[in-house]
């Protein structure tokens, strides 16, 4: 009777495993458009899945970057079982471990373990509602396991997409008619315009287009970071969405979305005008100026027809602006403040040969490790770079670059870029200094966040909530190396702005991103004064444009040298984005970690440090500083 029992729980338990099934679904492969809204998906005949926005304002979408559904704070997701369907788990598969579902998520029946992606339960359906606030789950694939059903059908969107289809604009969001409508908005309203609109140039961040109503810039990435390339004419479909942002007076389209082409192409081409003139046209409308003499440098020049005289300013460090006489500028027109200038995006000679883009190095010149690779790039495409570092000019006898030159000394490199058919570039050249530490230096290293003396767990960090790269907010936070510290504090209390933090990008680089309105404080021991710091970028120039130093001492390319007798704390006020790589703090005499000892009491509390002079709660295991009182010496706990 005993064996006969057995048996008949074995039949009944091999039963019960035969009729689970499994199904998965993953994203990529059912045709979704980037950035298209993703409402009903049918995983097979027994499972169909319902995204909803919930309390957010976005619907969830599918994105290339990361071949994902992003759904976002507060969004819904429900998983129907069709009838006699037991559903009992769910393993969702992210993209990356930094974008998970927010850890307030919940489901509202089984349990849903966040830090395992993964929901369980017994149940026909079930709802998951993403945590609330900023940040997306980035989701690839979900695979189920049930009871019931036929396990028949293919994954489908439901309904099948349009491969190309018409934008919808997002009924939060309001409509309004053309570019005119747009511009007469609120700054930081957002809205859809419903007309159509043509490409006139895009420019690094920078789109223009227009429609028949005005002329409108669109700054930033659009739908994502797969987004498509746009020429002269291409026609982008009405419901195109995103924010009115009035920087320095010129109004941009920002935060943008539902970009679509439609297929056809109107060619769009520049008024002429005289140099004398060019200020009385409309903002971010395309003008011609001929016959121009340019001067100026960087990116700051003027032009001359003999008309009258105009700033130009070039946005993007990899356009380049000749000088001389007998050139005709092609610009769009620009502010800055109350001052008209013009942003050039072509300029050809008086022969109409276009001119190669000057040469561009990365990183940029100044200080740099020992061991840097720099590259040489051009944006013309199929331009010969030629290059020299023995300080004479290049030409076409000189070395042909195809890849990085290394700087492990003080070196200077000058290029020259080429193509068939057009003016040669400019001789541009970029200077770098070897930085060389020595046992005097606190060193901060931002690209490495785990060797700071603050650190924070994955968990901590967040969407950007624009590019999908991660951050957390460090505001006033005192990173510390060798008693040594540096912290981002607002220059003003009273005018704040962005919070600092360290950044973590999808590409896997690290920052110290340090905003507009804020200053970097560095702070040494009152025995060990500052001789010099050496900010060490990963955007080169463009940040140290971006620096006031304090006007003791000497400032130049990120290495600031104080005066003979140094100083206790340093503020370094910043009036642009700064993205840190590094931080190194030179100091007089050699650093303890340990800051001055003051107190004599004998009776006074004992501290610990560890051997980078960071203050230690509860030491053990290892070798320590011990300070109590007027006494510091080193010793090993067991």
């Amino acid at each position: 009777m005993k064996k006969f029992l057995l048996s008949l729980l074995s039949l009944l338990a091999v039963a019960g495993m035969a009729s689970a099934n499994t199904a998965t679904v993953t994203f990529s492969s059912l045709g979704y458009s980037n950035g298209e809204d993703v409402t009903s998906v049918k995983v097979n005949d027994d499972i169909t899945l319902v995204f909803d926005k919930g309390s957010n304002n976005n619907t969830p979408k599918y994105y290339n970057a990361g071949n994902a559904i992003r759904m976002y704070g507060g969004n819904t997701l429900e998983v129907k079982g069709a009838e006699g369907v037991t559903i009992t788990e769910a393993v969702f598969t992210t993209d990356g471990s930094s974008n998970k579902f927010k850890a307030e998520a919940s489901a509202d029946a089984g349990t849903f373990n966040v830090g395992e992606n993964t929901w369980t339960g017994s149940a026909n359906s079930f709802t998951i509602t993403n945590g609330s606030g900023s940040g997306h789950a980035r989701i690839v694939s979900i695979t189920f396991t049930y009871t019931g059903g036929t396990g028949g059908g293919n994954p489908t969107p439901d309904p099948t997409p349009d491969p190309t289809p018409d934008p919808t604009p997002d009924p939060d969001v309001t409509e309004v008619a053309d570019i005119a409508a747009f511009l007469a908005l609120d700054n930081n309203s957002e809205a859809a315009i419903k007309s159509d609109a043509v490409v006139v140039r895009q420019l690094g961040a920078n789109l223009w287009i227009k429609d028949n109503s005005g002329w409108l810039l669109v700054y930033g990435q659009i739908d994502g970071a797969n987004a498509p390339e746009y020429n002269n004419g291409d026609v982008i479909k009405g419901g195109y969405k995103g924010k009115l942002s009035i920087y320095n007076n010129l109004p941009e389209m920002v935060s943008t979305t539902n970009f679509v082409k439609d297929g056809t192409t109107t060619a769009v081409e520049p008024t002429l005008v005289n140099t004398g003139d060019a200020d009385g046209e409309p903002l971010n409308s395309y003008i011609k100026m001929t016959g121009c003499t340019i001067t100026g440098s960087g990116r700051n020049y003027t032009a001359d027809d003999g008309s009258g005289e105009v700033a130009l300013y070039t946005n993007s460090a990899s356009f380049n602006v000749p000088t001389g006489e007998g050139y005709t500028i092609y610009a769009f027109v620009s502010t800055y403040k109350e001052n008209k200038q013009m942003t050039p995006v072509e300029i050809t000679t008086a022969s109409g040969r276009e001119i190669v883009s000057a040469p561009y190095f990365t990183p940029a010149a100044g200080v740099v490790d020992a061991g840097t690779k720099v590259e040489i790039k051009c944006s013309t495409e199929g331009a010969t770079i030629y290059y020299t570092v023995d300080g004479t000019n290049p030409n076409a006898e000189s070395a042909v670059y195809s890849e990085g030159i290394e700087i492990n000394e003080d070196m200077t490199i000058k290029a020259l870029a080429v193509k068939e058919g057009m003016d040669d570039s400019d001789i541009v050249s970029a200077a770098y200094t070897v930085f060389v530490p020595s046992a005097n230096d606190a060193i901060f290293n931002f690209a490495e966040p785990s060797t700071l003396s603050v650190k924070y767990a994955e968990s901590d960090y967040e969407d950007d909530g624009t590019t999908g790269n991660t951050m957390v907010n460090v505001q006033d936070v005192a990173f510390t190396e060798k008693g040594v510290t540096v912290k981002a504090v607002y220059t003003d209390e009273s005018n704040t702005g962005t919070q600092a933090r360290l950044y973590h990008q999808s590409a896997g680089t690290n920052s110290f991103r340090i905003y507009n309105k804020s200053s970097l404080v560095v702070t040494a021991p009152e025995a060990n004064p500052i001789t010099k710091v050496v900010i060490n970028y990963y955007n080169g120039s463009t940040s140290y444009n971006k620096v006031t130093a304090p006007a003791e001492g000497e400032w130049n390319a990120g290495e600031w040298t104080a005066p003979a007798a140094g100083v206790s704390e340093v503020q370094f006020v910043f009036t642009g984005t700064q993205q840190i790589k590094t931080i190194t703090v030179s100091c007089k005499d050699e650093l303890s970690g340990v800051e001055n000892v003051t107190v004599e009491d004998a009776d006074a509390p004992a501290e610990y440090f560890n051997l980078q002079g960071v203050r230690v709660q509860n030491p053990e295991n290892g070798l320590f500083i011990r300070r109590q009182g007027n006494k510091v010496s080193k010793v090993i706990i067991r």
